[in-house]
């Protein structure tokens, strides 16, 4: 109930109000990932020292590389979603993660469901192609990358819950070591893109100089 609120109340509103204002589905992605590594960095400050919480990343990132990529790919692929269809389709799509979860368990990737829950996946199935055909808001690459969010989230689940069994760490630390990867690769690789950027204007103009 807690999650289905905060959801509705603030995450949904808040990423659709962004997305209006002109956001990009990529910087929507890094603000979400970007505050919930300074929530979970404040959060875990008070169980750790700051010494050992860099210790404790360095030494776990080995275990949640998998699921660091599935976080931040089932973010910007729901972002571009949001962006081209809307609320109403992008999470409709969504409702068919159970479809994938048997797609991804059935590669050997988790444990299959239970029998009594299979038998839901054509209700399922159903009800999400009822709700797409003639929406108004289809978009074939909205749509796409609904699915698409959909199958990372499906495998953030399951590689997070392997993870955090090799590690050993609460699933609140697994979140933010997650996050806290996700922005560390992100901030290089933008720090490199303006490097780069940087220095193709400086030979340029050295360029025109001569």
């Amino acid at each position: 109930a807690n999650w289905f609120a905060a959801t509705l109340g603030l995450s949904t509103y808040a990423n659709t109000a962004f997305l209006r204002a002109g956001g990009s589905a990529a910087s929507l992605t890094l603000t979400r990932i970007g505050g919930a590594t300074a929530i979970g960095t404040l959060v875990e400050l008070r169980r750790v020292p700051l010494d050992l919480l860099a210790e404790q990343l360095r030494v776990h990132a080995v275990h949640f590389t998998l699921p660091a990529v599935c976080l931040f790919l089932a973010n910007f692929f729901n972002s571009i979603s949001l962006a081209r269809c809307g609320i109403t389709l992008t999470y409709v799509t969504k409702a068919a993660g159970p479809v994938a979860t048997i797609v991804l368990c059935r590669l050997g990737l988790g444990e299959l469901p239970a029998a009594r829950a299979l038998l839901a996946i054509p209700l399922v199935i159903v009800g999400v192609a009822l709700s797409v055909w003639g929406n108004a808001e289809f978009e074939p690459l909205g749509f796409g990358a609904a699915c698409a969010s959909t199958a990372f989230q499906t495998l953030l689940g399951i590689s997070g819950k392997n993870a955090i069994v090799r590690s050993g760490v609460s699933g609140q630390s697994a979140h933010w070591l997650m996050c806290a990867m996700v922005l560390t690769a992100s901030a290089a690789h933008m720090g490199a893109r303006t490097l780069t950027r940087g220095v193709g204007l400086l030979a340029a103009a050295v360029g025109r100089g001569v």
